[in-house]
C-alpha cells in the first residue's frame, strides 16, 4: 500500500477535485496555490473584430451591390429585401443588453468553415456568378460570429439575422423555373374553383377562356403567386421566430402555413378577377382590378397571420425563457481572430477586386457576320430585343431572326448568341423558352444527320396553349459542340476562371408547328438548315 503522502499526491493531481479538496482541508495556507481553473477564453481584441467585420463587408461588396440591383429591379421578386434589411437591424438592437452578459469566446475550428466560404466566394466571383455568392454571404457570416462571438453569441444573433435569408434574390434560372410552374398550378386552380362556382372556365395553358368573352384572361409571370409567395413566407418568419417566442415545430409549422397562404390567396384572387372579367370584360379585369386585387390580397393575408399568430399552439411565456448560457472555458481565442483575418485578407480582398474587374461587352461583331437568308430559306424579318435583354445576356452579339423554307412556306426561327470574354452570355435555353410562357413537355438528346459525324443536340417538344413548338439546340466553340449547358460549363470553367477570352456560341432552332404533332419529317428539317449553319458558325468562332 502506498505511503500517505504519496497518495495525497496521486489523488492532488492536476484537474483531479479531489486532489484540491485534500489540500484545501489540511492546508489552507496551500489550498490558494492547488487551485486549478480551466483556461478562460481571452476575447478577441475589439479592435481586431471590428477590423475584421470591415474586411468582411468589403469582400462581400460585389455581392450586396448585385442584390441591391436585384431589389430596385422592376417587377423584383424580392423588392422587400430592403425591409427585411430594416426588420434584421432592428431585432439585432434589441439584443444588446443580451449580448452585454455574454462574453465572447471564438471556435477555433470555424476558420475551417469561414475558409470554403470564402472560397467559394472567390470562385463565384470569378466565375461572375453573384447568385451563388449571395447565397453563401450569411452561412460565411456566421463561420466569422463563431470565430470572434463564439457560440452563445451567435445563438442570441441568429433569429435576426435569419431574416436575411428571405432578403437574398434566388438565380434567375431558379425564379423562371419557379414562376412558369406556380403560373400553371394557379391556372388550373382557379379554373378549379371558378367551376366549382359555376362560372364555366376553360384553361389553355397560362390563358382562361371565359364564357361569352372573346380575350382569354392571360395569367403572366406577375400573376404567377411567385411575389406574394416570397413575400409572406419573409413576413411569417418575422411572426415565427421574431415578433413572438415559440417552441420549433410552432415556428416551422408557422412557416409551412405562410407557404399555404400565399398559394390560396393568388387562387382566390385569380378566380375573383374571372368573375370580374365574366361580368365586366377582361379588359377591366386585367386593369383596374387587376392592380386594386393585389393590394387587398396583401392586407388580407396579413390579417390572416395576426389571426394565426393568436391562434396557433406551441407559444412561449416569459417562465419558459432558458437560462443564460453556461460559457465554456476553452484555449484562448487570439490565434482564431488572427487566423480569421488572414483568411478575409487572402481570399476576400481578391473576391472583392474579382467582383468589380468584370469583363465589359466584348462584342466579336460574329453577328454581323451571319447571313440574313440561306439556300432554301428567306428572311421574314428581325425580332426586337430591348436593353434589359441585352443587360442579361452581357452581350450584343446576338442573332434572333424569322425565317420562311422556300419550298413548305413552313415558318423557323433562328437565335445565336455569341460569347467573348463574359461566358455568362451564354444560357441554358430553357430559361428563355419558360420566362416566355412556354410549356416544356419532353427534352430529349438526339442524333441528327448534320454531316459524316452526326451532331447530338437537345430536342425540345414545348406547346403554349394549343400551339406547338419543336425546338433544339446545341453549344460550341473552337473544337467542340455539345448539347447541354452542363457541357458547355465544364469546357469553359479554366477560361473563365482566368478571365480569358474565346469564342463560343449558343444555336437554337424553333419550329412553330401549330396544332401539328411533331414528325420525323421535322427534325429532317432541322437536319437540313444546321447543314448551313453549322460550317458556318465553326469557322466564325475559329477565326475570332
Amino acid at each position: 500500500m502506498l505511503k500517505r503522502p504519496y497518495a495525497a499526491l496521486l489523488v492532488a493531481a492536476p484537474g483531479n477535485c479531489l486532489g484540491t479538496r485534500y489540500w484545501k482541508e489540511r492546508s489552507p495556507s496551500m489550498s490558494r496555490h492547488c487551485e486549478w481553473e480551466p483556461s478562460v477564453v481571452k476575447a478577441p481584441r475589439l479592435s481586431l473584430r471590428l477590423l475584421g467585420y470591415v474586411l468582411f463587408a468589403l469582400s462581400f461588396l460585389p455581392t450586396f451591390y448585385w442584390m441591391l440591383q436585384s431589389w430596385l429591379q422592376p417587377g423584383s421578386y424580392f423588392a422587400h429585401g430592403p425591409l427585411m434589411l430594416l426588420v434584421a437591424m432592428l431585432f439585432l438592437l434589441r439584443q444588446n443588453s443580451v449580448l452585454a452578459s455574454l462574453p465572447p469566446q471564438g471556435i477555433r475550428s470555424c476558420g475551417i468553415l469561414l475558409g470554403i466560404g470564402l472560397l467559394g466566394h472567390l470562385g463565384s466571383q470569378l466565375l461572375m456568378v453573384d447568385s451563388f455568392s449571395g447565397w453563401l454571404l450569411l452561412p460565411t457570416f456566421f463561420a466569422l460570429l463563431l470565430c470572434f462571438e463564439g457560440p452563445a453569441r451567435t445563438r442570441v444573433l441568429a433569429p435576426a439575422l435569419g431574416a436575411l435569408f428571405f432578403a437574398v434574390p434566388l438565380p434567375l434560372f431558379v425564379t423562371g423555373h419557379l414562376a412558369y410552374e406556380m403560373k400553371a398550378f394557379a391556372s388550373g386552380g382557379a379554373v378549379f374553383l371558378g367551376n366549382l362556382l359555376g362560372l364555366g372556365l376553360q384553361q389553355e395553358g397560362a390563358r382562361i377562356l371565359i364564357p361569352g368573352q372573346e380575350a382569354a384572361l392571360f395569367v403572366g409571370a406577375e400573376c404567377s403567386g411567385l411575389r406574394s409567395l416570397t413575400a409572406l413566407l419573409a413576413l411569417g418568419y418575422v411572426f415565427a421566430f421574431l415578433l413572438r417566442r415559440r417552441r420549433l415545430w410552432s415556428r416551422l409549422l408557422f412557416l409551412g402555413i405562410s407557404v399555404l397562404l400565399a398559394l390560396f390567396a393568388n387562387l382566390l384572387r385569380l378566380t375573383t378577377l374571372a368573375m370580374i372579367a365574366k361580368a365586366k370584360g377582361v379588359s377591366f379585369a386585367s386593369g383596374v382590378a387587376h392592380d386594386v386585387s393585389g393590394y387587398l390580397l396583401y392586407g388580407l393575408a396579413i390579417l390572416c397571420l395576426l389571426f394565426i399568430d393568436r391562434l396557433l399552439p406551441g407559444a412561449l411565456g416569459e417562465e419558459d425563457a432558458p437560462a443564460a448560457d453556461k460559457q465554456l472555458k476553452v484555449a484562448a481565442s487570439e490565434p482564431v481572430s488572427r487566423l480569421a483575418l488572414a483568411l478575409l485578407l487572402l481570399l476576400g480582398l481578391p473576391a472583392l477586386g474579382m467582383g468589380f474587374w468584370r469583363p465589359e461587352d466584348s462584342s466579336l461583331g460574329l453577328a454581323d457576320r451571319v447571313p440574313r437568308s440561306f439556300e432554301g430559306y428567306t428572311h421574314v424579318r428581325e425580332h426586337a430585343l430591348s436593353d434589359r435583354d441585352y443587360q442579361l445576356l452581357g452581350t450584343r452579339d446576338v442573332v434572333w431572326r424569322r425565317l420562311r423554307e422556300s419550298a413548305s412556306g413552313e415558318l423557323l426561327d433562328l437565335t445565336v448568341v455569341f460569347s467573348g470574354r463574359n461566358w455568362k452570355s451564354l444560357h441554358p435555353p430553357e430559361l428563355c423558352l419558360e420566362a416566355a410562357g412556354l410549356g416544356i413537355e419532353d427534352r430529349q438528346s438526339r442524333y441528327l444527320d448534320v454531316d459524316e459525324l452526326r451532331t447530338e443536340v437537345s430536342l425540345l417538344r414545348a406547346d403554349r396553349g394549343r400551339d406547338i413548338y419543336l425546338i433544339c439546340y446545341l453549344f460550341g466553340g473552337p473544337g467542340y459542340e455539345t448539347p447541354s449547358f452542363t457541357g458547355y460549363f465544364w469546357r469553359n470553367v479554366p477560361r473563365a476562371l482566368l478571365r480569358r477570352g474565346g469564342a463560343s456560341y449558343m444555336v437554337r432552332i424553333e419550329l412553330p408547328l401549330g396544332e401539328t404533332t411533331p414528325s420525323a419529317r421535322h427534325e429532317a428539317q432541322l437536319a437540313r438548315f444546321l447543314r448551313q449553319l453549322l460550317p458556318m458558325l465553326r469557322k466564325l468562332v475559329q477565326d475570332a
